[in-house]
């Protein structure tokens, strides 16, 4: 059956946005946005107002275009400010039912409720042991079993209610409602990370705007995560220091003239603040080269605290589309690193790595009709791969045509 989702992550720079169908293990794209909303990490959404508008004026866009209607969205929380905490409840069968999706609801509801905590709010339970009578212990539901008691163990994701307040303030003014709330490892995971790693041990380190985030994962479930306060935004620092031009992208422009495969370039002057030839391409990767072996060194240095020596680390985010990135890597990692890159038609940048695992992971809840944790020994990964095997031409003819447009721009 298709089902269409629709998903949202705000960040500190920009918001992304995409709709998609969802069917036999595939996500089809009907459309992805960025827009001009953001989030700051101490009081949430900037300018409800201007940020309702915008949001409404996309959804409106979006449902004209495709002829549907978007009540509700999933969300994708940065964890910036989350705490995690170990929690357990415990239920009781009083009819003599066999365990059922239906007890399991009750006590991740159970869960939901019975825990106060101050100045937070839960924005995600996830369970990770079931034990029967005291006594049995499980790693998934064990449905159908016979039993009297079963307390059920949990990871509870919180956030500052400041924070998750400013969010449902805004979805409010713009008349749409939360389907799912994520915190961004959880979901870009899905998408990036292989499940059989996932359910081993995996680091994923994910290069955002203003921060990095590197989150440890075992067992499926996110246990720790530290944030460093370096990202894209300090590169562009960086480089607008030593360019003098105003009305430049600095972003665009790193992305475009920063390519560390191809070094016949590095010898072209680049328009310096004090009008020199001596700021060149090269140069200008050597200051890109400078402030991402920092980032790169500083991550692994969090992640072998989380996973011992040399764990293998995936990574997302913007930076890591420059060309050639996978060469800064190898100086730190050698090859124990994978780089994410998103093939989806219709929302291609790996930005779209966590709202289009959001919209995964929704999907997916709601074909088992269980806890999240525990899909991995319903749904195969050979879903997805064919589903991605069968678009590989697809996706060729998709770079054929970007090419194509790259050569005549330039």
């Amino acid at each position: 059956m298709r089902r269409t989702y629709a998903a949202i992550e705000i960040g500190s720079s920009n918001t992304r946005l995409v709709v998609a169908e969802y069917t036999m293990g595939q996500v089809f794209v009907l459309a992805s946005k960025e827009l001009d909303i953001c989030a700051t990490q101490t009081v949430g959404i900037k300018n409800l107002e201007a940020a309702s508008v915008i949001l409404k004026q996309a959804i409106s866009d979006i449902e004209h275009k495709n002829g549907l209607k978007i009540k509700s969205l999933i969300l994708a929380m940065s964890p910036s400010r989350a705490n995690i905490y170990n929690r357990y409840t415990t239920i009781h069968n009083d009819v003599g039912q066999p365990l059922s999706a239906e007890h399991i609801k009750m006590a991740e509801k159970k869960l939901w409720g019975i825990y106060k905590l101050g100045n937070e709010k839960i924005v995600s339970v996830a369970p990770y042991t079931f034990i029967l009578d005291n006594f049995y212990s499980y790693e998934q539901a064990p449905l159908n079993k016979e039993w009297k008691n079963l307390t059920v163990k949990a990871k509870i994701y919180t956030l500052p209610n400041i924070i998750v307040n400013s969010y449902l303030e805004l979805f409010s003014i713009s008349q749409v409602k939360i389907a799912k709330i994520y915190l961004t490892p959880i979901s870009s995971a899905k998408e990036i990370i292989p499940t059989p790693i996932l359910s081993d041990k995996a680091v994923l380190v994910d290069i955002g705007y203003q921060t990095t985030t590197i989150s440890f994962f075992s067992r499926q479930l996110l246990q720790n995560f530290s944030i460093l306060n370096l990202g894209f935004e300090n590169l562009i620092r960086d480089v607008k220091y030593f360019i003098n031009r105003p009305n430049l992208k600095i972003k665009n422009f790193i992305m475009e003239q920063v390519n560390f495969e191809d070094s016949g370039l590095d010898s072209i002057a680049i328009d310096s603040l004090d009008n020199s030839e001596e700021f060149t391409i090269g140069f200008l990767k050597k200051i890109v080269t400078c402030r991402l072996e920092e980032i790169i060194e500083e991550s692994t240095k969090q992640a072998n605290k989380f996973n011992g020596e040399n764990p293998k680390i995936y990574l997302c985010g913007g930076v890591t589309e420059l060309k050639g990135f996978h060469k800064i890597l190898k100086r730190f990692l050698h090859e124990n690193f994978f780089i994410y890159k998103n093939k989806t038609i219709g929302a291609s940048e790996n930005i779209f790595a966590s709202v289009l695992g959001g919209i995964y992971l929704t999907a997916l809840k709601e074909q088992n009709d269980i806890s999240i944790q525990n899909y991995v020994s319903k749904i195969s990964e050979k879903g997805t791969n064919t589903m991605r095997k069968q678009m590989n031409f697809a996706n060729r003819l998709m770079e054929l045509f970007k090419r194509k447009n790259q050569i005549h721009k330039h």
